[in-house]
């Protein structure tokens, strides 16, 4: 093989040993979860901090229910 047909095929060569190893990785377990707390992430009205589960369970005035952190506590 000459020399400038090996620097078209060198990029998509590395290209693929690249996408291997990217495919390898993703199969390696990440690390043990920092808590088993199933409860850890709440969900709770934006406004008055009231645990929810739906928009319905915010009252008019409570914000909207979601993932927030209650800075009224």
């Amino acid at each position: 093989m000459n020399t400038s047909r090996l620097k078209r095929v060198l990029p998509g060569l590395a290209l693929i040993i690249g996408a291997m190893a990217g495919s390898a990785l993703a199969m390696v377990p990440g690390p043990a979860p920092e808590t088993t707390d199933t409860q850890a992430v709440r969900m709770i009205c934006s406004a008055s901090c009231k645990p929810c589960y739906t928009q319905n369970d915010c009252g008019q005035g409570e914000g909207s229910c979601g993932v927030w952190r209650c800075i009224n506590p």
